[in-house]
């Protein structure tokens, strides 16, 4: 009995054997960790540049022409950052126990509550909202409070973050886990960025209707 169960666990006891399961010289490693720094990177400098130029909104003919258009190339890119993170957490070295079909169910669970906050943060902004229109001059009529606004301010984002942790679980991955320390590391910096800009479009756009009156 104490030999099955020794020999159900597989996992690192030291800094030697972490390295088994986190191989560096994977590609697809790497194209997971770029495309989780681009996505958010490429689009804040999208979203400055049409706000300080209105670069997009002439070269598209409309604001909402050029959200929608430049939104396009973001989902692929966030595509291809899930796409890159799940396949490297399927190819790396697992981790074993004796009980990795109930890590599996525990993963339908976490990534549900995930993918409750996302697709509840888009419904609350809708299209526009979710791509920063407001960088293009479609500005929301009034701040988003309810659900799940209500619980995070950032909510889109965390339940991204709390999907890949949920993969991590159920496919047992050390690289995984390492992977949504990243994702959750470049969303802080994108919130410390993306927070006060926002506030100054719709503080801006106030002074000015205020201005009008």
């Amino acid at each position: 009995m104490e030999t099955h169960e020794q020999s159900a666990w597989s996992y690192p006891q030291s800094f030697d054997d972490l390295y088994a399961y986190l191989d560096l010289k994977d590609k697809t490693f790497w194209l997971a960790v770029f495309f989780t720094f681009w996505t958010p990177f490429f689009w804040n400098v999208i979203c400055r540049w049409e706000y300080n130029t209105r670069i997009f909104s002439k070269a598209f003919g409309s604001p909402k022409l050029a959200c929608f258009s430049l939104s396009l190339i973001q989902i692929i890119s966030s595509n291809l950052r899930n796409y890159y993170i799940k396949e490297t957490m399927e190819v790396q070295k697992q981790m074993e126990t004796p009980f990795n079909d109930v890590l599996v169910i525990l993963e339908y669970g976490i990534v549900a509550v995930g993918a409750l906050l996302v697709v509840t943060s888009f419904m609350r902004l809708g299209w526009f909202g979710t791509w920063h229109g407001d960088h293009f001059g479609i500005l929301l009529p009034e701040k988003v409070t309810g659900f799940p606004f209500s619980v995070m301010n950032h909510p889109m984002y965390d339940g991204a973050e709390i999907i890949f942790l949920g993969h991590a679980v159920g496919t047992r991955s050390i690289v995984g886990l390492l992977l949504t320390l990243w994702v959750r590391f470049i969303y802080y910096g994108t919130e410390l960025v993306e927070g006060p800009f926002t506030e100054m479009i719709y503080a801006e756009a106030a002074r000015k209707q205020k201005k009008s009156k």
